[in-house]
């Protein structure tokens, strides 16, 4: 048990020096090859998707303990169901981050810090979808903490470093692509590393099943979220420059058609189905 724990204990700490490495990285090449400039105005995207990030991230975060408990008292096909059903949760709130994010942000910053300091469409469109697909990892993540599969993912993070820091370099000095080969870079790190990774992990070494029906499902919810972020990115192009109520109204649309178009698309699921058993019996206790 006390290896079990030093073990973990290793991992995690390799995990979380990993991660501050990998993005770290992003804001040294910056100012290293762009200059400040870059780096403020990369900044001040990465402070809002950042801070999103971590309230999605105390949000989510709740379920860990509960998670470990069903590790340990139950069979490995319930853990898989009840990973669905989060990653279906996951993936609506990505859907409503995204959204008012892509929306938003570009808008936010004009007001904040000026026109200045906006970024290409083309580079802010890479930044909205490497967050959702960062968004998309929770219920893996999750899961790799409440199974206490730190040492597993030891060397994930260190491995996720050093290939956003090549892909950065290369996108910068051989593409020069400025701003856009950071934001590349650490796509594709998300991409190649993670997304496979850390979902790997948990159905391998914590459930001992097949990894395919998860990836299936975390490809076709974020392809439905990257597109309808993309759209609400273009649909706030449109709305930058009048009312401030118009601009809530336009934001509140955007959000009811994007929720509406994904309930619509997962109506005969059973993760849709078990959503709308919970709603219908905390509408009951609300009434009582």
């Amino acid at each position: 048990v006390t290896t079990g724990i030093k073990r973990n204990v290793i991992g995690a700490l390799s995990s979380n020096i990993g991660e501050i490495v990998a993005f770290g990285s992003d804001n040294v090449l910056l100012s290293a090859f762009l200059g400040l400039t870059a780096v403020a105005k990369y900044s001040n995207y990465m402070l809002i998707v950042q801070s999103l990030s971590s309230l999605i991230h105390q949000v989510l975060g709740a379920f860990v303990a509960s998670i470990g408990n069903l590790h340990v008292t139950s069979s490995a096909r319930w853990q898989e169901t009840v990973i669905y059903r989060l990653q279906y949760l996951n993936a609506l709130i990505n859907l409503f981050v995204t959204v008012g994010l892509g929306f938003g942000v570009n808008i936010f910053i004009h007001m904040w810090a000026g026109p200045n300091y906006l970024l290409s469409p083309l580079v802010v469109m890479m930044i909205i979808l490497n967050f959702s697909i960062t968004q998309s990892r929770f219920t893996p993540l999750n899961f790799i903490s409440g199974m206490g599969l730190y040492w597993e993912i030891r060397n994930k993070s260190v491995i996720e470093a050093i290939v956003n820091l090549v892909l950065s370099l290369g996108f910068i000095l051989i593409g020069h692509l400025g701003i856009l080969g950071v934001v590349l870079g650490t796509l594709c790190s998300n991409l190649i590393i993670n997304v496979v990774w850390e979902p790997l992990i948990v159905f391998h070494n914590g459930l001992h099943l097949s990894i395919k029906p998860y990836m299936v499902r975390f490809g076709c919810y974020q392809i439905f979220v990257t597109i309808m972020g993309i759209v609400a990115m273009l649909a706030g192009e449109h709305f930058s420059h009048i009312g401030f109520v118009a601009l809530i109204f336009g934001l509140i649309v955007a959000e009811l058609i994007a929720i509406a178009l994904f309930v619509l698309l997962t109506l005969k699921t059973k993760e849709f189905a078990y959503s709308m058993t919970i709603v219908k019996k905390q509408l009951q206790r609300f009434k009582h």
